[in-house]
């Protein structure tokens, strides 16, 4: 008996993998694409669910930096539940304009609640940084030692 490749791993050519929804708040149910060719694992439903519920009482007003935001999904689901203003920062570039639309589509970005940044994470933090955010989703590749060279420049104040 053969085995059949893994759902994760079968990707058409020109086809988008998929797509993530937003569980709650004033955009709940509402699907992001996740764009075509992109190396993108959004944060699963379940893991956001329990991130968010822990996050509910101190979430509105806060101002967040989504890193590695690929599609935006962390960001855009504390937009949905009162968080004050998300900034992105995304080096694909489709992932960042699948991003930027769907801003668009749900009304942040026209009211200054959502900003896209096409940049890569860390030589973004390594440079001054324009603001200051309450609350930092860090959800970086697998690849290499990424994660701890971004606590390094986040440890830096």
């Amino acid at each position: 008996m053969q085995k059949r490749p893994s759902r994760k791993t079968v990707k058409l050519p020109g086809k988008a993998p998929g797509s993530v929804r937003i569980i709650a708040g004033e955009w709940r149910g509402r699907r992001l694409d996740i764009a075509a060719g992109a190396d993108i694992r959004p944060t699963p439903d379940r893991v956001r669910e329990t991130l968010f519920n822990w996050l509910a009482p101190v979430l509105p007003g806060m101002h967040c930096l989504d890193l590695y935001a690929g599609t935006g999904v962390l960001g855009l689901e504390a937009l949905s539940r009162g968080a004050a203003e998300s900034w992105f920062v995304e080096q694909d570039v489709e992932a960042a304009k699948a991003l930027e639309a769907a801003l668009i589509r749900f009304g942040g970005q026209g009211h200054a609640k959502g900003r896209v940044l096409r940049a890569d994470a860390r030589r973004w933090l390594a440079g001054p940084v324009p603001r200051s955010f309450v609350l930092v989703f860090l959800d970086p590749p697998y690849a290499g030692d990424e994660l701890g060279n971004l606590c390094k420049l986040l440890a830096r104040g």
